[in-house]
């Protein structure tokens, strides 16, 4: 008979209402009132049992960080695995990672102004790096993108993702047409930016 670990189970239940406490602070009221003591208080946790799990506040952050990019990291690996064509899984990618600007906007806007651009960069640069790389691959292979460097494909498919959620998060954005957004990024895709020559 297999034996249930209760520390393990009590463990992941702090941590994830801690989890969740983190996201309800950024939500109710930015960075400024993010504290271990706030934390626990919203986690109904003491403030002690709160250091027993995290060292500090930036222990904690990484923890947060972590939690919060391992299902972005497990989503994408799905769109990259499914069977759908490269193009699908481009669309699939900008839908799954638009609407994580939706469940995640006030972590996200947290990240950006309390870390530096380098990091920020090596994150992005983590995640998309292999993913973009696989779907161009995939996309090239099978004839459905034209002939174009992976590094460029990369660089403006990221940039494209990069620059458009900071403009939702620090425009502040409530409700962004997703859907006219990746119909637009399809579009210019399909078509390019230059009007060709009609001579």
């Amino acid at each position: 008979m297999h034996r249930i670990d209760r520390r393990q189970i009590v463990n992941k239940l702090i941590k994830d209402t801690v989890y969740d406490s983190v996201m309800e602070i950024l939500h109710e009221s930015g960075g400024e009132k993010l504290t271990m003591e706030e934390v626990a208080a919203k986690a109904g946790v003491s403030k002690g049992t709160l250091y027993n799990y995290f060292k500090n506040k930036e222990d904690l952050m990484d923890f947060v960080e972590q939690q919060t990019l391992e299902p972005i990291i497990e989503g994408l690996r799905e769109i990259r695995t499914s069977k759908k064509t490269a193009a699908e899984k481009l669309k699939d990618t900008l839908r799954f990672v638009f609407e994580i600007y939706k469940t995640r906007k006030d972590y996200v806007r947290y990240q950006k102004e309390i870390t530096t651009y380098k990091h920020n960069t090596e994150i992005s640069r983590r995640i998309g790096e292999e993913h973009f790389s696989t779907i161009w691959a995939q996309g090239t292979l099978e004839g459905d993108f034209k002939n174009v460097d992976p590094l460029l494909f990369r660089a403006v498919t990221g940039g494209a993702i990069a620059a458009i959620m900071d403009t939702w998060v620090f425009d502040e954005t409530d409700e962004p047409d997703i859907e006219k957004t990746i119909q637009g990024l399809e579009r210019i895709y399909s078509e390019g930016f230059i009007e060709k020559s009609r001579d």
